[in-house]
């Protein structure tokens, strides 16, 4: 296995990777790979062992590890702390052993330090400084390498890190919890209840991943010489399972005997976190979110009393069934609101919140920019269902006690249950379109609930329409399965599909003449990748405003989506992950506090610098570090689902048939568009997503 020196650190993408230039006893050269630590702390000086496999051009791909973590974590810190390779190099060649080295560092030794040629006093502080860094990680690493060596050998410094945390920095409490039960790494409390809250846990599942878990799994079981039979194990395998078929089917509920089978049981263990109802088995917190919206449906509609509202007047702009439903939903203290694009559901929610009054409701949707858009047509503020859960407890409590929730094809069960749990209501108003995209996680939330016994009113007549404009009238035709779609060149173009420079030329085409971009959607985010480096060049070309370093971005498929991207002044972005606003008491993490910025919030870039980025939301302004992994994207594409909830004048649409909810990905597409929509079509993509059936995963089962 050969032995390795690092000479250069060329470049590094992700965690792991890194191109770097290295010397053996033997040769020297360049080669790419892993090295069984972050890439972020490799430095010239630090010696790996491994193997180098090389291609028919040559090409190197190096797999090893440290030959001794200690040795580079304190070379690490070394040049963190100003100290050049050649006074790191002699700091090592001063000393027989590296114990000999860490030895003299702990009793500071001075005067035998200083005896190296050009370490002084001041350069001495800084070695100090570098080794009481890592002082801590190496009393920690010892503890746990002599009961889990093969554990203490894979962990990398940020999952060390996570641990710490998670076990109030005892080391000795990680070691007795492996102890007891390795598996309960990969799958501990979190599904044995909905109301489960472990913010350290939860911090420690941030910094690591599925597989990564499953490898320390892997290392602890080696250690303890277990093997998979040991019974503990049997109740990770039965969660993921679950989990597996949650992914997959988009439900809660498995059926019983295809899991029996699956796991190769007859009964299901009493410790598992699972439930069974109706010959379906379902994890503890999926079936308890269920359970407890079920129960708050009960409790509103048992305690219910009517509220005194103001009918709408004469000059109210409401149709018949428009009336009915604001009427309705004054009257019950549970109400659906359903309707395709353009048939007033906006106009109906303005109405609503007017008839019971303004100080008396609260909006909320799935989606910042959904809970913006209700925000502009009822005139008063909205939020996000995450905010709300969230939310300080004083302001939640002083918040009104009947809830409008829109755009509830997208909403999750469990973020709704949390929301229940949280604060009481006397009504709730939900409305939304049963053809549009569902929730990314598990679970059919409206389509349940439109299927229960719940009192609805379906708006029908298309008003957002007219002779010329067809993208209400074809929404509702692709509603109803209808492949006879209407064309103009005013509202509605179908062009062939070729490639994206035709989509790139069409949006430059309307820049130029509107000087506003049109919002391109697609299905993947690597079509959407493809398409945001040349629509940003059309409006916010490069190196026309000040820009940030570059920045690797979406790692997919072994390459970066978004390869050394800089964020500049003035561009389009999305952020991809809540954004929370934490309190911390001495110096720790308590828990979030508030939810910042919302998943799928656009906004604009007004700050940059070489590590981090400014971004202007609608109601928040928020720093981003991108020295971590960067929880933004360029936003002048998008995919279907992160357009849902918003609206943009012009849209250009990539339709195909890669996806299994066709019809409702298409539909959802073009009604995002208000004066015009340009789809380009691959193949017969249209018509086969027309035709293709609404997908259906049913989670809830209410009943009728």
């Amino acid at each position: 296995m050969p032995r390795i020196q690092i000479t250069k650190v060329i470049l590094t993408k992700g965690d792991k990777w890194a191109l770097i230039e290295y010397r053996t006893t033997e040769d020297s050269g360049k080669v790419g790979g892993t090295f069984g630590c972050l890439a972020d702390t490799l430095v010239p000086g630090q010696y790996f062992k491994g193997s180098i496999k090389r291609d028919r051009q040559g090409r190197g791909k190096f797999v090893g590890v440290p030959i001794s973590r200690e040795d580079n974590s304190l070379k690490h810190a070394l040049k963190k702390a100003g100290i050049n390779w050649t006074d790191r190099a002699a700091l090592f060649a001063k000393y027989k052993s590296s114990k000999m080295l860490f030895s003299a560092l702990e009793n500071k030794k001075s005067r035998e330090l200083m005896s190296i040629q050009k370490i002084g006093r001041k350069k001495l502080e800084r070695i100090y400084g570098a080794y009481d860094m890592i002082s801590n990680e190496l009393s920690m690493s010892k503890i746990i390498a002599q009961t889990l060596p093969s554990l203490n050998a894979y962990l990398n410094k940020n999952q060390v890190t996570a641990i710490l945390d998670w076990f109030d920095h005892k080391m000795e409490k990680f070691v007795e919890f492996v102890i007891h039960d390795p598996w309960r790494i990969m799958y501990n409390n979190e599904f044995d209840s909905f109301t489960y809250e472990d913010f350290k846990r939860d911090m420690f599942l941030k910094a690591t991943t599925s597989k990564s878990r499953e490898k320390m799994c892997a290392c602890a079981m080696k250690d303890l010489k277990l093997t998979i039979d040991d019974p503990r194990g049997s109740r990770v395998l039965a969660i993921h399972t679950l989990r597996q078929f949650m992914k997959k089917s988009g439900s809660y509920w498995m059926p019983l005997n295809k899991f029996l089978f699956s796991r190769g049981v007859s009964e299901i263990d009493p410790t598992w976190p699972c439930v069974v109802r109706d010959g379906h088995v379902a994890l503890i917190r999926f079936a308890e979110v269920e359970c407890y919206i079920e129960k708050t449906f009960a409790s509103i509609c048992a305690g219910y009393r009517p509220c005194n509202w103001t009918p709408p007047g004469a000059t109210s702009n409401l149709d018949k069934t428009q009336r009915a439903a604001v009427t309705r939903a004054c009257e019950e203290p549970l109400f659906i609101l359903n309707g395709g694009a353009g048939t007033g559901k906006t106009t109906v929610s303005a109405q609503i919140v007017e008839s019971l009054g303004r100080e008396k409701v609260l909006c909320a949707a799935p989606t910042g920019k959904a809970a913006q858009r209700l925000s502009q047509v009822t005139g008063i503020e909205a939020y996000t269902v995450h905010r709300l859960v969230y939310m300080s407890e004083d302001r939640c409590l002083e918040l009104p006690r009947i809830l409008l929730l829109d755009e509830q094809s997208m909403q999750e069960p469990e973020i709704l249950a949390k929301l229940f749990f949280r604060k009481s209501f006397t009504k709730i108003i939900f409305v939304g379109d049963i053809a549009q995209l569902t929730s990314v996680g598990p679970g059919q939330f409206f389509k349940d609930i439109c299927g229960a016994d719940i009192p609805t009113i379906e708006l029908k007549q298309i008003y957002r329409s007219s002779d010329t404009s067809y993208i209400a009238s074809n929404g509702q035709k692709i509603r109803s399965g209808d492949t006879r779609l209407d064309y103009s060149e005013d509202s509605f173009v179908v062009r062939p599909y070729n490639n994206i420079d035709e989509i790139v030329e069409m949006a430059r085409d309307i820049y130029n003449r509107t000087r506003n971009m049109p919002m391109v959607l697609c299905n993947t985010n690597n079509e959407v990748a493809q398409l945001n480096k040349p629509l940003r060049e059309i409006c916010n070309p490069l190196n026309s405003m000040p820009d940030s370093g570059p920045v690797n971005m979406d790692y997919s498929g072994g390459e970066w989506r978004y390869d050394k991207w800089r964020f500049m002044i003035g561009d389009s972005v999305i952020n991809i992950q809540n954004q929370y606003e934490s309190i911390e008491e001495h110096g720790e993490t308590k828990g979030p506090v508030e939810l910042k910025v919302a998943n799928g919030e656009i906004g604009i870039v007004k700050q940059v610098g070489e590590d981090d980025v400014g971004v202007k939301f609608d109601n928040s302004f928020w720093t981003y570090d991108l020295k971590e992994e960067p929880a933004l994207r360029p936003a002048y594409a998008l995919t279907v689902n992160k357009s849902q909830g918003s609206e943009y004048p012009i849209v250009i649409v990539k339709s195909s048939t890669s996806w299994g909810d066709k019809r409702e990905r298409f539909y959802t597409a073009i009604t995002r568009a208000k004066e015009k929509c340009i789809v380009y079509e691959v193949g017969s993509a249209n018509s086969d997503c027309i035709r293709a059936k609404p997908a259906y995963r049913k989670t809830f089962l209410l009943k009728k």
